[in-house]
């Protein structure tokens, strides 16, 4: 139940809190995300996870960003009457650069691209 075709509603909940230091010659940032999600599968399972995940990046004043952020969690499966059933693993991989070609400093379309590897595992 509930991972077999993946097929379902995710609703999700995202904390972030971070630090902004000024390098001299652009930003160095880091933080944490705390995510709280739950999935509604189509067969009327359902899964609840918590996942915190850490980020850092550099930033300079041309507009210019690579970041990279990891995060896999473990959470609960739940039978449609609220039994558990299992667990679930997620991992996702997230890449994500901006460059200002146009120097406005504000991220306009094709400015920006993101690469998402996500696996989820049920057990």
């Amino acid at each position: 139940m509930g991972c077999d075709g993946l097929t379902g509603t995710f609703t999700n909940t995202a904390t972030t809190v971070g630090q902004f230091v000024d390098t001299g010659k652009g930003f160095h940032v880091h933080g944490a995300t705390t995510q709280e999600y739950r999935t509604d599968w189509l067969d009327g399972s359902y899964s609840i996870n918590h996942s915190p995940s850490h980020f850092e990046f550099n930033t300079n004043s041309r507009g210019q960003f690579v970041a990279t952020e990891a995060q896999q969690d473990r959470g609960t499966r739940y039978s449609p009457d609220g039994q558990v059933i299992g667990g679930i693993t997620v991992f996702t991989l997230t890449h994500i650069t901006w460059k200002d070609t146009n120097g406005n400093n504000e991220a306009d379309s094709g400015e920006i691209t993101a690469t998402v590897d996500h696996r989820v595992t049920c057990s």
